[in-house]
């Protein structure tokens, strides 16, 4: 009977150690990873108001002048910038693995292109019974269109986290991933070139704007951005040391605010948002040794968003006096390509 248990025993310890190196030969997830990103991005950041109504008056009679004003900027973002990017993972069950990533980058230097402001003034009178707008007479009525651009100084950075679960299959590895981006954009706007036209009764005759130098200051623009995300991946492999990736995420809840200063027809108006985004992503990474890789992405950006903007005027100008305050509808838009290398270790 004792000779018996041995035998047994012995056989259920063999069992489990033939199968140990079973077990092992499953590839590992990588447990750390670190790398260096540097590369270019394109694109732009805009805003369009709504019909902003500065001056209502005569609504309870017969007789009504109408005056609004419309808005719509447009900042660049073709620049340089670097970031790092540090990766944590482990297996998370049979055929699963998990990760959780962070990034970071920020710009290396000033958009090239420049702002552009369009604002469009429009003034109308008109005859009719109140209440019944659609069978008002116009008696008279004009708009104006001032266009102006500037040069820009930006500051821009962003914060990305993600955690996801890739799924081992035989054509591919597939991922699975929430995640939260977080991107400020800073301008500082220096100079004024541009043109007026059907503005002189505001004091803005036809043809050219006066010009500013470029190192006068004519206003600033800052926004932040809150965008939770989710979104499916796949991982592949080309040749034993090439790998490619593609990835879609999307964001049911993007959150803007935003604050645009206007020095010279001292106004400051301040914006808050809500909307949706897509981010795309393409890859392709080149194993150097066991450890180092090299990495070539493109990331595809575009948001669209919208909400109220309020303005105030903080100081008297020849069309607006000092307090005048009103609010409106805003939308925000961005759209841009980022195309980078990276340079990292996996262990």
């Amino acid at each position: 009977m004792r000779s018996t248990r041995r035998s047994v025993s012995g056989s259920i310890l063999l069992s489990v150690l033939l199968a140990l190196p079973a077990a092992a030969e499953r590839p590992q997830a990588p447990l750390v990873s670190a790398q260096a990103d540097a590369g270019v991005m394109d694109g732009y950041f805009k805003y369009q108001t709504g019909e902003l109504i500065v001056g209502d008056v005569g609504t309870l009679g017969a007789w009504r002048i109408v005056e609004s004003w419309q808005s719509k900027l447009k900042f660049p973002e073709d620049v340089l910038w670097a970031g790092a990017g540090a990766t944590l993972g482990g297996a998370a069950a049979e055929k699963w693995d998990w990760r959780l990533a962070g990034r970071v980058w920020k710009n290396l230097d000033d958009p090239r292109d420049k702002m552009s402001d369009e604002d469009i003034f429009i003034y109308q009178e008109s005859l009719g019974i109140y209440g019944k707008d659609d069978n008002r007479r116009i008696t008279e009525g004009l708009q104006g269109r001032l266009y102006t651009e500037s040069d820009a100084e930006l500051n821009a950075y962003g914060l990305d986290g993600r955690l996801e679960f890739i799924r081992q299959t035989e054509v591919g590895d597939l991922s699975f991933f929430l995640g939260h981006r977080y991107q400020t954009l800073e301008y500082d706007l220096y100079g004024i070139q541009g043109y007026a036209s059907g503005l002189a009764a505001l004091g803005f005759p036809d043809g050219p704007v006066p010009p500013l130098s470029g190192s006068t200051k004519v206003g600033s623009y800052e926004t932040d951005m809150q965008i939770p995300y989710f979104g499916l991946g796949g991982f592949w492999d080309v040749f034993e040391r090439l790998h490619v990736s593609l990835s879609a995420a999307y964001s049911p809840w993007v959150q803007l605010t935003d604050e645009d200063h206007h020095v010279l027809r001292g106004f400051v108006a301040e914006s808050d948002t809500d909307g949706t985004a897509w981010i795309l992503q393409a890859g392709g990474r080149l194993d150097l040794t066991e450890q180092a890789f090299v990495r070539l992405s493109a990331e595809y950006l575009t948001l669209s968003t919208d909400g109220d903007t309020s303005t105030v005027y903080y100081r008297a100008t020849a069309q607006t006096p000092a307090g005048m305050a009103f609010n409106g509808p805003i939308g925000m838009d961005e759209s841009r390509v980022m195309v980078y290398a990276s340079l990292g270790l996996e262990f």
